[in-house]
């Protein structure tokens, strides 16, 4: 008889991301072991769990959470889903975006995340 757990561990960058000011940049995260993550729910945010920088669930984009900061901003990169690897998109990069972000995956029951910094340039 074999026991399956669906236990993974969220991986984000380990050194602080640089984006230029007005550019667009990505914020990764991928799980260990890779799975496909495109039915679990996935969630950037600041300081706030409920303030969202960015949320999608049941296979789609969620807003109401979402800071007015990011509405029209973000966009989640599906290329890499299937494999385990999801980022958020910001365009057009603002001062306000600088500091530390979260990316939360959750599957069912289990959840994890991972904590990162974001450092804007040219301001």
């Amino acid at each position: 008889m074999s026991v399956s757990t669906e236990e993974f561990r969220v991986i984000g960058p380990t050194d602080a991301i640089v984006a230029v000011l007005g550019r667009d940049t990505k914020l990764p995260c991928r799980v260990s072991p890779p799975m496909n993550v495109r039915d679990m729910e996935l969630r950037w945010f600041r300081s706030k769990f409920s303030e969202a920088a960015f949320s999608y669930k049941n296979g789609r984009e969620e807003g109401e959470e979402q800071l007015a900061l990011y509405r029209g901003r973000t966009s989640l990169e599906e290329d890499f889903l299937a494999r385990g690897e999801a980022a958020m998109r910001i365009r057009g990069v603002r001062v306000p975006d600088n500091g530390q972000y979260t990316c939360f995956f959750r599957k069912e029951n289990f959840y994890e995340e991972a904590t990162f910094e974001l450092k804007v340039a040219g301001w």
